[in-house]
């Protein structure tokens, strides 16, 4: 069942699953049984699918879409294109934005940003005021914590990166200082290398 939600204001009845107060704007779209919670927001052309959650402060606008059984809560942001799905978990103040992808188990929190087309998949985790932008993948058991810049077409897919390192901007990297060596690995975790 297909829902377009056009509200324009507080409190208007969401159907199922959705309580009293949640706004959901312009032509934005509430699927199934999505729950949108009391002080989120849906807007523009922003999609919210079957088994999605967002709740809290959580922001959703643009085309961003919400996929599958992923969660936005607290005061996150999700803008452009952006898209979270799989069981990905998207909390805190954390922005992901343009055409980045959290998917699989990801987990972004804290002031953190996920921008360009960058994709944070597998179990990686992206926090504190951490970016990770362009082209870049971080996925596997990679944590991306502090003030860390992933950009470029770097691919982390392990280890705990602080921001004490610089900037990563290419290579494959398994942990900090020990780059990926045979491609195989990168294929067994689904993430394609660079051209």
């Amino acid at each position: 069942m297909k829902r377009i939600l056009q509200i324009s204001r507080v409190g208007q009845p969401g159907g199922p699953g959705n309580r009293k107060g949640f706004h959901v704007f312009d032509r934005a779209e509430v699927l199934g049984s999505a729950f949108v919670g009391e002080f989120a927001v849906v807007s523009d052309f922003a999609k919210v699918d079957q088994g999605a959650c967002v709740y809290g402060h959580a922001n959703v606008s643009c085309y961003a879409k919400v996929r599958e059984v992923a969660l936005v809560f607290e005061s996150a942001q999700l803008r452009g294109w952006a898209v979270v799905s799989g069981k990905a978990v998207v909390a805190g103040k954390a922005l992901v934005k343009d055409n980045a992808q959290v998917r699989d188990f990801a987990f972004v929190t804290g002031n953190s940003v996920v921008a360009g087309n960058s994709v944070v998949g597998g179990a990686a985790r992206v926090e504190g005021s951490a970016l990770v932008h362009g082209h870049a993948k971080v996925a596997g058991s990679a944590t991306v914590q502090g003030n860390a810049q992933i950009g470029g077409y770097a691919v982390i897919l392990g280890g705990f990166w602080d921001g004490s390192e610089g900037e990563i901007t290419e290579g494959i990297w398994v942990a900090p200082g020990q780059p990926q060596v045979r491609r195989s690995a990168t294929l067994d975790l689904g993430v394609q290398p660079s051209p």
